[in-house]
């Protein structure tokens, strides 16, 4: 028998000595992971620094607010609290209707709100591609799958829209102010591309676009397919819209 040993005692310190290696152990694993999404974050700057090199555009990756011009049509994706954008690149190119000018990047929102008396932040964030058209049409469609994004469908148009094809018909929903630019838009040549490639949620407003899911963050691989994306489905257009 040790003297001046207690059972309960020793009992007591074991478990918390392996409480306190517990929490050490998930506090170490918390900071690797920061420095590994760090590290990644950083990887995936330089990419894409990179890519918009090679296709003679100007990458900032700095915090810079809302460009009013290009995110005003689509006032939905503007959720309350601070929005801003992240990762910024802008680049153009000449399509067979005229320029197109695209600015692709991340966009974030912080809310700040309170729960047991505590503030907490929730942050969003997700990848967009934004086109300005070479076209003056008037109008609003939204083209996306069936099944997501209903928010911003329910908000986005006043009709839905049906064609000829029951394929597509089954596959998207088309919701929009006019069913004459839902046709003139919705060719068979931009409804094959869409079907073929099948790209995020597609909204158009008069002559700006925004492509985006509104959920996830796109790798560089992903950029560069959707602004290789974004060539045909400006190329698809019908012709009769750039003179319009």
């Amino acid at each position: 028998m040790l003297i001046g040993f207690d059972i309960d005692d020793g009992l007591g310190f074991l478990g918390g000595l392996i409480a306190l290696l517990f929490l050490a152990y998930f506090f170490a694993a918390g900071i690797r992971a920061i420095i590994r999404s760090a590290e990644a974050d950083k990887k995936r700057n330089q990419r894409l620094k990179k890519l918009s090199k090679s296709i003679n555009g100007s990458y900032s990756p700095k915090p810079m607010p809302v460009n009013v011009y290009f995110f005003k049509p689509f006032t939905g994706f503007i959720r309350s609290g601070e929005p801003f954008l992240l990762n910024t690149f802008d680049t153009k190119f000449k399509s067979r209707h005229g320029r197109v000018v695209v600015r692709m990047g991340d966009f974030r929102t912080v809310v700040t709100f309170q729960t047991r008396g505590r503030h907490v932040e929730q942050i969003s964030e997700f990848s967009y591609a934004l086109i300005d058209l070479p076209f003056n049409t008037k109008g609003r469609l939204l083209v996306r799958p069936e099944g997501i994004m209903d928010s911003v469908a329910t908000n986005f148009g006043a009709q839905d829209f049906d064609f000829e094809s029951s394929e597509f018909n089954r596959l998207y929903l088309i919701r929009g102010t006019s069913k004459k630019f839902a046709f003139d838009v919705l060719q068979p040549g931009m409804m094959a591309l869409i079907m073929d490639t099948k790209p995020f949620p597609i909204l158009i407003d008069e002559r700006r676009c925004c492509i985006t899911d509104a959920s996830s963050r796109w790798t560089v691989d992903l950029f560069q397919e959707k602004l290789n994306w974004i060539k045909k489905f400006v190329d698809a257009f019908p012709a009769h819209l750039a003179s319009t």
